[in-house]
């Protein structure tokens, strides 16, 4: 065995080797800094880089640009616009659209059920069944547009006196000419009810109307509807009384005016001759009236017999 060192000798053994270590130390970090720091490259050399990174990067966005451009005159342009139309055409040749018309519709086949029926024919585009505008009821008739018009041929002759709902639909095809050009309008709108707002409003007319006083109460104004009504009922009874050879004052009888102000009928010739004075004759006149002729040409010929024949058996006794 090895005597152990002691003193001063082993003391600074260990004072060197822990500077060595520290030195180590020291070292290693200094190293690591220098990893981690990136030392920029030559002058020359970082410039060339950086243009020819920047030319490669405009010369994509040029590219781009133009691959953009490119589409964007190709959709613009009226020529391919063209092209696309023909080329459309040729692949697909389609026929023109076709109508039909249906009549003496059942109550309950509407559009709904108008759709689901004539979609076994083909696809039906559009579909208008005449409404009314006051209640948007069915009127009963309907157009039809089919996608083709091969199909609407079809459909018109196999539908033409078809029994639906024990009614015979009335079905032809309509051609180019006849189609007006508000055919369809408002096809997909629904149409609305209006008969409960009619109604309430003429009845807001007819009981909320402005009051006059008639003889001290009030009587709500009459309407314009029944002022005329009431004019020719008048028209028609004076035309009637003067046929009869009545002269009658309808007017003065309906109106709403007290006697007092209403104007007095003018009297007619015969009673101007009633109620004339009797002319006396000299002293020994007859004080009898005596008859008008107009009232002697108007008597009837039955009256003027019975008088000659009791003329007759008054001379004989």
């Amino acid at each position: 065995m090895a005597p152990k060192k002691t003193g001063k000798k082993a003391s600074a053994k260990k004072g060197d080797a822990k500077k060595e270590k520290q030195e180590k130390k020291v070292k290693a970090k200094e190293e690591s800094d220098e990893e981690k720091i990136e030392l920029p490259p030559p002058a020359g050399d970082s410039d060339d880089d950086d243009e020819e990174e920047d030319d490669d990067q405009e010369d994509a966005i040029d590219e781009k640009v133009v691959e953009k451009a490119g589409k964007v005159a190709a959709k613009k342009t009226k020529a391919n616009r063209l092209k696309e139309m023909e080329e459309k055409e040729e692949k697909e040749e389609k026929e023109e659209r076709g109508v039909i018309y249906l009549g003496h519709l059942p109550t309950g086949f509407y559009e709904p059920q108008m759709k689901t029926f004539f979609r076994q024919f083909g696809k039906v585009t559009r579909l208008r069944l005449s409404r009314s505008k006051k209640n948007a009821g069915s009127k009963g008739y309907a157009f039809v547009e089919f996608e083709d018009e091969s199909v609407a041929r079809i459909v018109a002759d196999t539908m033409n006196k078809y029994l639906l709902f024990e009614k015979q639909l009335v079905c032809h095809l309509v051609t180019k000419e006849k189609q007006h050009a508000r055919l369809f309008k408002d096809w997909n709108r629904k149409r609305p009810n209006l008969q409960g707002s009619r109604r309430r409003k003429s009845a807001s007319l007819h009981n909320d109307r402005p009051k006059v006083t008639v003889f001290g109460e009030e009587v709500p104004q009459a309407t314009k509807k029944q002022v005329g009504r009431r004019n020719s009922k008048e028209k028609k009874l004076r035309a009637l009384l003067h046929g009869l050879g009545v002269d009658y004052d309808v007017g003065a009888a309906n109106s709403t005016k007290p006697l007092s102000t209403r104007q007095k009928s003018k009297p007619t010739d015969l009673q101007d001759k009633k109620k004339a004075p009797e002319k006396k004759e000299g002293a020994g006149a007859d004080k009898k009236r005596k008859e008008p002729p107009a009232a002697e040409e108007k008597a009837s010929p039955k009256r003027a017999a019975t008088k000659k024949v009791a003329a007759k058996k008054a001379a004989k006794k």
